[in-house]
């Protein structure tokens, strides 16, 4: 979000031998001056946010991903140490969501005779972690029913993925497609539901996780504050371990190893 201080801000203008303030019609944010009349920045952003793997990270005279409207910068550098915590605690979460799946499954199907416990394949696991890390990455911007969402269709797609590349399995993308639509649909509901049944110190009062990690999240994006401490991001890690490990329970017991086909969906 822009700071307007004053348009009538005062620079340091070379003249000569000597340096000159005078009055402009630039707006001061922070770490640089936009121009109107040149619809851009005066100055560029510092070389340490290039990014040569991100279309709106290679204009270092571009604000906030060229969307404004969606997020702010009030220091006028990036937000991007929101999305990496946030895409960490979703791949942690993925992981142990989906270890908790398969115990639960084992314990359902063999007790405690571990001889027979079956563990999903490393295909899964690497679709959990990353799929994880795409959902955790919209957290800070998005609502758990889309966040929700975003991680089960990723997590799907990403393992049936892997598999194809991997092993002899054979899926067609229209196959991958429709179960994933279905996985991230079944994961959005699910979280939609917990949404709503409110649990004092989870979801429900202040001081809750669901309000901590907001309150962080919003604060990260802002750029309010630098650093988040350990405990406070396990208290992050335990709200997406309670959102998503419900799902990855039912999901282990009922739809996993689903594959729809575009005319069954």
């Amino acid at each position: 979000m822009f700071i307007v201080l004053s348009i009538k801000a005062l620079l340091d203008i070379d003249v000569g031998i000597r340096k000159k303030p005078v009055e402009t019609t630039m707006y001061y944010c922070n770490s640089r001056y936009y121009v109107p009349e040149w619809y851009r920045w005066l100055n560029a952003d510092s070389i340490s946010c290039l990014n040569p793997e991100n279309i709106y990270e290679l204009n270092l005279f571009a604000y906030c991903k060229n969307n404004p409207v969606m997020y702010v910068d009030e220091n006028g550098n990036s937000f991007i140490l929101a999305i990496l915590i946030g895409a960490a605690i979703g791949a942690i979460a993925g992981v142990a969501s989906q270890a908790v799946s398969d115990v639960c499954s084992n314990v359902a199907q063999h007790k405690l005779d571990f001889s027979s416990w079956e563990m999903s394949s490393w295909q899964t696991y690497a679709g959990a972690a990353i799929g994880g890390a795409i959902g955790g990455a919209f957290t800070p911007f998005l609502g758990p029913v889309s966040t929700a969402f975003i991680t089960g269709f990723s997590q799907t797609f990403i393992t049936m993925g892997l598999s194809n590349l991997t092993s002899d399995s054979k899926y067609s993308f229209g196959e991958m497609l429709c179960s994933s639509l279905l996985i991230g649909g079944v994961a959005g509901l699910t979280a939609g539901v917990l949404d709503n049944i409110k649990i004092p110190k989870i979801n429900s009062g202040r001081g809750s996780l669901s309000a901590i990690a907001k309150q962080i999240n919003t604060k990260l994006v802002k750029e309010q504050i630098k650093n988040v401490s350990i405990k406070t991001l396990g208290k992050m890690l335990a709200l997406n371990l309670i959102y998503s490990a419900p799902f990855a329970v039912l999901n282990g017991f009922f739809t996993n190893g689903i594959v729809l086909t575009p005319k069954e969906l």
